[in-house]
């Protein structure tokens, strides 16, 4: 089966922990271009930001596996300017998708009452002189490392669940089936084996380092506690009046 995923630490991670799909299997894109992709039947599996799913939940989610955060590792940081008194735009950079958009805007405006102004952002980062949120590997170097604010953790003091950031869909049932039977002989979703794939990453050592010692917050196997966190988040956007109707998916 051939799947796309988003070019990132985690979803490398968890495609080579997973060890189900051959090299020439797997393809790589930007987050927000993968969904389409997958609707058009381009590709057997995908794995897609979340929120994705409100435009396109007629796409089967595997119930077993994903990639959730509960704590400080996240695929997404806000760099803030020192003691400033308020704030009212964002610059998003990096791989953006959905996720980062709406979260951001629902985050700070239950936190702050602000309904901050999210500016897609390509120039040189200067985070003494904008507001950030960075998605994807730009936060995984030591010009950054300790600096920012995780997006993940922000969001599971929200809703009260871990933050599934990614999920894994197919167009197809059986794909999606076909590749929860292969979750039932995952082993590989522990601190050890993960070190072990971790040193195989073009990363500093002080990053693996980083990333190691919080992998106790990642999770690729998904439990009950993910899979109320995939439902929270989908509701946010329906309790903050950004869409009509809650989402009902097919979670396989």
């Amino acid at each position: 089966m051939k799947i796309l995923i988003p070019n990132n630490i985690f979803c490398n991670l968890f495609i080579k922990s997973l060890n189900f799909f051959d090299e020439k299997e797997i393809n790589i894109l930007n987050a927000s271009s993968i969904v389409s992709e997958v609707e058009n039947k381009n590709y057997d599996l995908g794995i897609i930001p979340t929120l994705d799913l409100l435009n396109h939940h007629d796409l089967f989610v595997s119930s077993k596996l994903g990639i959730s955060f509960s704590g400080s590792l996240s695929p997404a940081y806000f760099y803030f300017i020192p003691e400033q008194r308020s704030i009212s735009s964002l610059f998003l950079q990096g791989d953006v998708s959905t996720n980062e958009i709406i979260i951001s805007k629902i985050l700070f405006k239950d936190r702050f009452n602000i309904d901050i102004e999210i500016n897609l952002d390509t120039e040189k980062i200067e985070i003494l002189k904008k507001n950030y949120l960075v998605v994807g590997d730009m936060n995984f170097n030591n010009k950054y490392l300790g600096k920012g604010l995780s997006l993940a953790e922000e969001l599971v003091d929200q809703i009260g669940f871990p933050y599934v950031n990614f999920v894994v869909v197919s167009k197809d049932e059986k794909s999606i089936l076909e590749l929860n039977e292969s979750a039932s002989n995952y082993t590989v979703d522990n601190s050890d084996s993960l070190e072990e794939l971790l040193r195989q990453l073009d990363f500093e050592n002080d990053i693996k380092s980083f990333i190691y010692s919080n992998l106790s917050s990642m999770s690729f196997l998904l439990k009950e506690d993910d899979i109320e966190g995939i439902n929270e988040i989908l509701r946010l956007p329906y309790y903050h009046g950004i869409i009509e109707d809650i989402t009902e998916i097919q979670l396989r």
